[in-house]
């Protein structure tokens, strides 16, 4: 994929997605009785007109998704979203050109390494540690703080406006 195609990916991730890191529990094992937590990485956008959804879809695959209004509003919007091993490969192409959300990427990206590197590390049956998943744990509130909004303000500061 050329650079320009990367570098408008970014733009769109900056401005209508987000990169997200996801904890899900697992069933209950029979032999211990816990339940496992079970980590992944997403990268979504989120836009009313597909176009830019289809391309994505195109070039990387994916699924997306249409949702309406609610409350019987008119119209919809539509999630194209990618999780995983593809959202890894979309962060390393989009990474350089990215000028937000760099901090999300790059923490998203060392979940999956770490992920890689722990399971490789074990048998399939094997349950990761308290410190493997403390690590992982680490990398999804890092995530997490940087998607975080500003607490919002009443006397909110104004910012000198650019010359005309």
């Amino acid at each position: 994929m050329d650079a320009i195609l990367c570098a408008y990916f970014a733009g769109v991730i900056d401005c209508d997605g987000s990169i997200q890191v996801m904890r899900t529990q697992g069933p209950k094992r029979k032999r211990d009785g816990k339940r496992p937590h079970y980590f992944m990485v997403r990268v979504t956008v989120t836009q009313v007109d597909r176009t830019i959804h289809d391309l994505l879809i195109k070039s990387f695959g994916g699924h997306i998704y249409r949702y309406d209004r609610p409350n019987g509003g008119k119209g919809y919007w539509y999630t194209w979203t990618v999780s995983s091993k593809k959202a890894l490969v979309i962060l390393q192409m989009v990474r350089p050109y990215l000028q937000l959300k760099t901090k999300q990427a790059d923490a998203a990206m060392s979940l999956i390494a770490l992920i890689d590197q722990q399971n490789a590390s074990r048998s399939g049956h094997e349950v990761i540690t308290d410190e493997q998943e403390s690590q992982r744990l680490s990398l999804l509130h890092e995530v997490r703080l940087y998607n975080a909004r500003p607490k919002a303000t009443r006397n909110r500061e104004l910012l000198p406006q650019p010359p005309i």
